[in-house]
């Protein structure tokens, strides 16, 4: 499209996790970045609160998406879910993105890490933001 999504981004901006599957599995690149930022549909994911947190399990799990891939000014996923965090903290869904992304090994040291994220798993049951 115009703004250099690709195939992948727009899957999960509909939050198709079949269609997602089947793309990858196609041979579509999972890690792909758009051009505008460099947003891969991981960050996709975590920018967007309409997004359900299963999409990102999928390109986690399923897709085996590169937590540790940067936009153009260098943010990772994880990244951009704690500067998200900070202006929500009360964001159940970030938190457990959060705890998702560093599952999944985002190696990436932040000074905002949070040891609470570990706990966010009694905290979370199956209820979003």
């Amino acid at each position: 499209n115009y703004e250099g999504e690709t195939c992948v981004h727009l899957a999960v901006r509909i939050g198709n996790e079949k269609l997602l599957e089947r793309l990858v599995s196609a041979g579509a690149d999972v890690n792909a970045r758009e051009a505008k930022s460099g947003k891969t549909a991981l960050h996709i994911v975590v920018e967007n609160q309409k997004i359900h947190v299963n999409m990102a399990q999928c390109l986690l799990s399923d897709c085996k998406a590169d937590v540790n891939v940067v936009t153009y000014s260098g943010h990772t996923a994880k990244y951009m879910a704690m500067n998200m965090l900070v202006a929500n903290p009360k964001s159940n869904r970030l938190r457990l993105l959060i705890h998702l992304l560093k599952e999944f090994g985002d190696a990436v040291p932040l000074p905002l890490d949070l040891e609470s994220c570990d706990e966010s798993d009694d905290q979370i049951n199956s209820r979003d933001d």
